[in-house]
């Protein structure tokens, strides 16, 4: 989980996976684990960023839905924060996609190594 949390490789978990707040290095720079795969590889990712989102921003609109605010408060208050948190839920998204076909798949996937 810490590696999650500083957002470090599935393989090594020593190496940054982002070099930039939207990009990634191609390759791990500690192990070579290969980050970039092909086209759609991250498509998953998108699933997990709905979730996160989903899961951060639901208690808020449903707290406000309770207590009555206008469409147009709830929507201020949930989309702002949103556009705020979204190099963090993007690069999280994938992380967390790269950890799950890591245990599923191993390092067999990998350049690691190489």
């Amino acid at each position: 989980m810490k590696s999650i949390v500083a957002r470090r490789c599935p393989h090594c978990r020593k190496g940054p996976v982002f070099n930039t707040l939207f990009k990634m290095h191609s390759k791990c720079p500690e192990c070579n684990f290969l980050f970039d795969r092909e086209a759609g590889y991250y498509t998953g990712a998108m699933f997990i960023n709905w979730f996160l989102a989903i899961g951060f921003i639901g208690p808020i609109w449903v707290g406000m839905i309770l207590v009555g605010y206008s469409f147009w408060t709830i929507f201020a208050s949930t989309v702002i924060p949103l556009l705020l948190l979204t190099p963090w839920l993007f690069q999280y998204s994938r992380i967390i996609w790269l950890y799950l076909d890591y245990q599923i798949s191993g390092p067999g996937n990998s350049s690691a190594g190489s």
